[in-house]
């Protein structure tokens, strides 16, 4: 076993004296200075962690420490009596560019599987286990805000909103899960216009302009049974659980979620999230228009004239969306009609 050269510093002064450490037998290495020689063994001693070519130090327990240049030496020293393996590895593969490049492919591979499927699948785990009664005072704030907001009280007649409700509980009463749905009505204006919103307690709101853009009632059945879709698969809970846990992702890998390059990744991951959503919701609409004997076509026809109020959908602004295309969703529903 070959000998260790370097440099000795004592605990008492700042000087210095020409050292090496000799290889004695299994446990024990001799430090050999010019003024004497000491016998040690390895388990006192604390050596560094390579890094690059940078001296390496042995701490001694008297306080004594030897420094050296000669890292191949340590590391056979170190090897022989079979200590600090681990960190011999680390820097084999530190120091091999395949291995740094695998490493990084293995590791972002792993966090695109966990965003991808982890994520969604844990929080939809999580929010099937979540009680009802839990969304119930998120989903009063969230219509108190829209409210006063967004929407202006609805000019619908009594009449009409009845007829409607009577529709809605229709669909309602097919929910075996506890929730409370409830249904109001609220003028959209120019910014919302004719839609629909589903919160996660139950409650649904529709605008007049959806109501007026309707030629028929099963028109309007098969939006409910759409949001009503949203509410039984959790999908609000799902999305803000999602939503926080990709923040988190997005942090630790960027750093900063306040800059575009950390927010962008984020941003289009979520909508992706959303599309899923949007589809399960359609398979939930589907799957109650034919067990209540209603054409699929009814949500075809609502879906092609609020179609015509969208922008085109073959530009950015189709990825950008949280809904599947149009014309997708018009297509899946053709052929199950």
């Amino acid at each position: 076993m070959p000998s260790v050269y370097g440099y000795f510093f004592d605990s008492r002064t700042s000087a210095s004296q020409k050292a090496r450490i000799d290889t004695v037998d299994s446990g024990r290495v001799m430090l050999v200075l010019e003024s004497g020689s000491q016998c040690f063994s390895m388990a006192e001693l604390k050596v560094t962690s390579r890094l690059g070519n940078t001296p390496r130090h042995v701490a001694f327990p008297d306080g004594g420490r030897f420094e050296t240049q000669d890292n191949e030496a340590i590391d056979a020293l170190l090897t022989f009596y079979n200590r600090q393996m681990s960190a011999l590895w680390l820097y084999r593969l530190e120091s091999k560019l395949r291995y740094v490049v695998l490493g990084v492919v293995v590791t972002f591979g792993f966090i695109g599987l966990m965003v991808l499927y982890g994520l969604p699948a844990g929080a939809k785990l999580l929010a099937m286990q979540m009680p009802v009664s839990v969304s119930t005072g998120i989903s009063e704030q969230v219509f108190k805000q829209l409210d006063q907001r967004f929407f202006q009280p609805s000019q619908l007649p009594e009449s009409t909103q009845e007829r409607l409700r009577t529709r809605f509980y229709e669909v309602t009463e097919q929910v075996e899960e506890p929730f409370v749905f409830e249904l109001y009505f609220r003028r959209g204006g120019a910014g919302l216009g004719a839609n629909a919103f589903a919160l996660p307690s139950g409650l649904i709101l529709m605008t007049d302009e959806l109501v007026a853009l309707a030629e028929d009632d099963d028109e309007l059945v098969a939006i409910f049974a759409h949001e009503v879709g949203h509410v039984v698969h959790r999908h609000g809970v799902r999305q803000v659980m999602q939503q926080t846990a990709l923040g988190l992702v997005v942090t630790y890998v960027t750093g900063d979620t306040s800059s575009l390059i950390g927010a962008l990744p984020l941003v289009l991951l979520q909508l992706g999230y959303s599309r899923e959503f949007e589809r399960e919701a359609d398979q939930y609409a589907l799957d109650y228009l034919s067990t209540a004997d209603i054409s699929s076509e009814h949500f075809v026809n609502i879906m092609k004239r609020l179609d015509d109020r969208y922008e085109d959908e073959e530009g950015l602004g189709h990825y950008l969306s949280t809904h599947p295309p149009t014309r997708e969703r018009i297509e899946r529903f053709s052929v199950d009609n």
